[in-house]
Parts: C-alpha cells; sequence; structure tokens
C-alpha cells in the first residue's frame, strides 16, 4: 500500500495549525510532518532528510513574507499557499512552479479545507474559485501591469521595493547599477511614477514583497536575482 504524503503546515496561528492537523490526521489525507510557527523554523524543516512531500504555507508570517521562504524550498516538495489577500502578486505568481495551489481562507470551511487537502495529497493542484476568478479578471485586464513590464522589469520589482539603491541592487545581481537605474526609470515611466517612494507604494499595494528588506542580511546563495522568484510566461 502507497504511503500518504507528509505535511509540513507554516502558520502563525497555533489554533489553525492544530484544526488543520485534526483535518488531515483524522481523515487520513496526509502524514503529518510538524507545523511550523516561523519561516526560519519551517526552512530548518525543509532542509532536513526527513523533508516533507508538501508544505501548506501561510504568506503572513511573524517573521516575514511566506513569499521570502519559497527560494529556500527543495523543488521535489510541492507548495499550497494560503492567505487571506488575493492581491495582484498572488495572482500572478501562485499559479506558477513551484506553487502547486493557492487556499483563500476567508471563504473555507471545515468540508472545504477536506477537499483541497485531499486533491493536493492526490499530486493535483488545487486553486479556490474565488483565486481563479480574480486571476481571470486580472490578466484579461489589458491595463494591467503583467502586460507592459518585461519579464527583467518584473523580477526587479521585489528589490526596488525594498528600497535598496542602483548600486545595492547591482552587488547583489548579474547587473551593473547604470542598467539597474535604467530599469528604475522605465517601470517608473510606465507606471507613471515620479520617485522610488511612490514605486515602494504600489508595489506595497499590490502585495509585492520586499526582496530583501532593510535590516536582514541579503543573502544570494546560488541562484542569479531573476531566478528567485518563478518565470514569467
Amino acid at each position: 500500500m502507497k504511503s500518504l504524503p507528509t505535511l509540513l503546515m507554516v502558520a502563525g496561528n497555533t489554533l489553525f495549525r492544530d484544526v488543520m492537523r485534526e483535518i488531515v490526521t483524522s481523515h487520513k489525507i496526509m502524514q503529518w510532518a510538524h507545523g511550523c510557527a516561523t519561516m526560519g523554523e519551517a526552512i530548518t524543516c525543509v532542509r532536513t532528510d526527513h523533508a516533507p512531500d508538501i508544505v501548506l504555507l501561510d504568506l503572513a508570517l511573524p517573521d516575514g513574507s511566506g513569499w521570502w521562504f519559497i527560494p529556500h524550498v527543495p523543488s521535489s516538495i510541492r507548495i499550497v499557499l494560503m492567505s487571506n489577500r488575493l492581491d495582484e502578486h498572488s495572482l500572478e505568481w501562485a499559479a506558477k512552479p513551484p506553487v502547486a495551489g493557492f487556499i483563500d481562507n476567508t471563504c473555507m470551511d471545515r468540508a472545504a479545507w477536506h477537499g483541497a487537502l485531499r486533491e493536493v495529497a492526490a499530486g493535483r493542484s488545487f486553486y479556490s474559485k474565488s483565486f481563479r476568478e480574480k486571476r481571470e479578471s486580472f490578466r484579461s485586464d489589458s491595463r494591467a501591469w503583467i502586460h507592459f513590464l518585461t519579464d527583467r522589469e518584473r523580477s526587479l520589482l521585489g528589490l526596488f521595493a525594498a528600497g535598496l539603491s542602483d548600486q545595492e541592487i547591482a552587488a547583489c545581481s548579474d547587473l551593473v547599477s547604470h542598467t539597474v537605474h535604467n530599469h528604475r526609470k522605465s517601470i517608473m515611466r510606465k507606471l507613471e511614477l515620479h520617485s522610488t517612494m511612490q514605486l515602494m507604494k504600489w508595489a506595497e499595494a499590490r502585495g509585492i514583497p520586499a526582496a530583501y528588506p532593510r535590516g536582514m542580511a541579503i543573502m544570494i546563495e546560488e541562484q542569479p536575482m531573476d531566478e528567485m522568484l518563478p518565470s514569467v510566461s
């Protein structure tokens, strides 16, 4: 008999983790591997010899955005995101590998969670109806920024959102500062923005996480900057 896939849940709310554990174990949907409250704990869990098959990841963690955690997850692990917020960044990136699903917490009861987890355990993806509808609406809007920013410009948005200078971005990417400056100017021109502060506020309003928030060490392991987020098709 094939063993059940193992699940790691990463969420700051203890009660929420307990409820999910009860749903998973009582219905024998998956094997509960562990529950983590922070990104730091979760990074340790996915780098062990007993790494889980699936990660259920809350995007709002006590120690930062769940998006910051994703580059640390081995490619063999499937990730399912959950959030109370359907922002434009999530609508664009959550439908691309390595993410295998997005669950809108605002419209899920126990029965809906049970069905969603069964889909994921069976190796399929699961996206809440609200996510699918809003993503279709967002991508069909010809005025949406995803249609006129280039792949490279989109890959730099998180760094600009962090308030990093051209020199700081150049130091942790494969670009020179002059090229970074030109990309910044191009983005601001296309979005009709007039300062980096306006660009930072624009990014925050759309859920684009600051790639390297001030106060955190800038850590690039082996990936170039444009591979830290899923590629854009």
